[in-house]
């Protein structure tokens, strides 16, 4: 044993092992790069894998049987001892160990640096396409996350496709389909799939892959680009695992524009694959149902989300509308549409844009139409929780149908939104905080989620938690609404006010800092200012400040002018009503007969004795 040992020694074999080891392990660096970037298959990397374990055992039989000399490579066997060199050739083997481990232990370190350097998300779409990705974008800086699930392995985010357009004037269709197969997992409630804002926080920047999946709290991230050129589409997706950047799935679709319904399937249904999630019967009833195989229709739907996801402006809004029914009318049955029709109009009902009457009948439509065509979506179910409660005031039948929305879709960040919105409003306090911080970990970006949560926890009567989370909001974005009053107002329950005071005069939305200086200014005894900020209030508002007048007149004593403004409120149907139940400011009225009758005159009375009870 100890003479074969020795021979393996003196005729290089170990040297050689060692070599072809660590070289092995920089080509297979370089290989994953290389594949990476040319979108290669995944099995490509395998396969370069597999050819170096099957070169080892030949590498190690040629160092036993040949010997390299000046003259050439010869036989062992024909190399006399005295012209054998195999001392110089031990030499050139170690020298050449010696770079290779430098330059391994330089890669190492620089991987823990970058790690993994995997594609960034505005290049790794793009490689396929092009060789120069577009300049990036400048965006607004990431949020802090008040709270994030632990990552699972069945977590996602679906990153915007990249318009690669011959004229780029294909965004609405790439967002549009980005949003289509975000909507689609949604629907699987094995998957947890972060929500569209968070996802598009990152269009047009240039970040590393797995900065983007810390950041939202996901194991993979899907990334695409779409070209459109007339009838013609070539789309390309990737599934990336964040941890190492590794392709789990890509695939390239060069199609006419009609199969795109066909391609928006097969990517999903790659993605749950990849995933290893058993889509169940009604899970995948539910990830194809609600769309259409009208393209012209399609298009219109998408020209329509573009355009809400634009802004709340009037006239985007509009034309959003007018989308939503060019599409309705190709194509009646189209449920996604439908849902979206319905969400829009109750932002313009929100926004007085259109009248309630109109507004309302046309989301009673949308809910009808949504629940006749594809009731197994949650859609229909949320809107018509809309009626139930913010038109009808029968809440407890709002909070049934929200909740089988909940049911549905269980990983819908938006539902949650609105879901914990609904029954923090109605006292159900654990259960909305339950649903905001769920909402929040499916869209760790969006700071409007954040002030909401903070918004629960402060109707729940848990303002320390409250105002953390207000702080990290205005920290990530000193100019964001609402969180200052809120805050402001957990500070002058604490008896706080001129924290309060400092409070309200710095919140950016003008009716809720014209709303709050009077109840601080009051309780510091500047009353002349005071009775000026509720003259502005008033002069600025009038009616559609009739809750926030109930709420400081309560806060100063003056119950009559309390019931009034409450009156007011009923009569203009001002949606600050619907926050009787929970509001802290209105406290002082609960013993008095007229505050029970006003609870029953806005749906809110059966609602009393769970409240009090702290049942959820």
């Amino acid at each position: 044993m100890k003479n074969l040992l020795a021979e393996l020694q003196r005729r290089n074999v170990t040297r050689m092992a060692i070599l072809y080891v660590v070289a092995a392990w920089l080509l297979l660096q370089v290989a994953d790069v290389g594949i990476s970037t040319l979108g290669l298959p995944d099995w490509s990397g395998r396969m370069v894998l597999l050819l170096l374990a099957l070169g080892f055992p030949v590498a190690l039989v040629f160092a036993w049987v040949y010997e390299l000399t000046p003259e050439g490579i010869k036989r062992e066997s024909d190399v006399s001892p005295a012209e054998s060199v195999v001392g110089r050739t031990a030499y050139k083997l170690n020298v050449a160990i010696i770079v290779l481990l430098v330059i391994a232990i330089a890669a190492i370190a620089l991987d823990r640096l970058v790690p993994g350097a995997p594609p960034t998300a505005a290049t790794a779409a793009t490689q396929a396409e092009e060789s120069s990705p577009p300049a990036a974008v400048a965006a607004p800086a990431m949020v802090a996350v008040p709270m994030q699930a632990p990552v699972t392995e069945t977590s996602i985010a679906v990153l915007p496709f990249i318009d690669m357009s011959p004229n780029r004037d294909n965004e609405y269709f790439s967002d549009g389909l980005t949003e289509e197969l975000l909507n689609s997992l949604v629907k699987i409630r094995a998957l947890q799939v972060a929500g569209r804002t968070s996802s598009f926080a990152y269009k047009g920047r240039d970040l590393d892959m797995r900065v983007i999946g810390e950041e939202l709290g996901v194991a993979h991230l899907l990334e695409g680009s779409v070209r459109k050129a007339g009838d013609r589409l070539r789309i390309t997706a990737q599934l990336i695992k964040v941890a190492d950047g590794y392709h789990l799935w890509s695939e390239t679709y060069d199609r006419e524009l009609t199969d795109v319904f066909a391609i928006q399937s097969d990517i999903a249904e790659h993605v749950v694959e990849a995933l290893q999630v058993t889509l169940l019967g009604e899970d995948a009833a539910r990830m194809r149902a609600g769309g259409t195989t009208d393209v012209d229709a399609f298009s219109d739907y998408l020209q329509g989300i573009y355009l809400i996801n634009k802004g709340s402006r009037e006239d985007s809004v509009r034309a959003a509308v007018a989308a939503f029914d060019r599409a309705l009318a190709r194509d009646p049955a189209f449920v996604d549409a439908w849902i979206a029709l319905g969400a829009t109009m109750s932002t313009m009902n929100a926004n007085a844009w259109e009248s309630p009457e109109v507004a309302w009948a046309r989301i009673e439509e949308a809910a009808t139409e949504a629940r006749r065509y594809a009731p197994q979506l949650a859609g229909g179910y949320m809107l018509e929780s809309f009626l139930h409660g913010y038109r009808d005031r029968r809440w407890i039948e709002a909070i049934e149908s929200m909740r089988r929305a909940v049911a549905l879709e269980p990983g819908n960040a938006n539902l949650l939104f609105n879901y914990s919105m609904l029954v923090s409003q109605m006292g159900l306090h654990e259960e909305g905080v339950r649903a905001a911080q769920r909402s929040v970990e499916l869209e760790p970006t969006n700071l409007t989620y954040q002030v909401y949560l903070g918004r629960s926890l402060k109707f729940a009567g848990r303002c320390p938690e409250a105002e953390a989370v207000f702080r990290r909001v205005i920290e990530r974005d000193p100019k964001f609404p609402r969180p200052r009053y809120y805050a402001g107002t957990c500070r002058y329950l604490a008896g706080d006010h001129e924290a309060a005071l400092a409070l309200f005069e710095a919140e950016p939305l003008p009716w809720m800092r014209r709303s709050g200086r009077p109840l601080a200014l009051h309780k510091l005894g500047r009353l002349e200012e005071a009775q000026a900020a509720w003259d502005e209030l008033i002069e600025a508002h009038g009616d559609s400040a009739a809750f926030q007048k109930a709420e400081i007149a309560t806060q100063w004593g003056d119950k009559e002018l309390a019931f009034r403004s409450l009156e007011r409120a009923f009569e203009v149907r001002d949606a600050g009503l619907n926050l009787m139940l929970v509001s802290p400011l209105l406290m002082p009225l609960r013993d008095d007969p007229r505050y029970l009758q006003m609870l029953e005159r806005v749906g809110l009375l059966h609602l009393l004795d769970s409240v009090a009870a702290g049942r959820d």
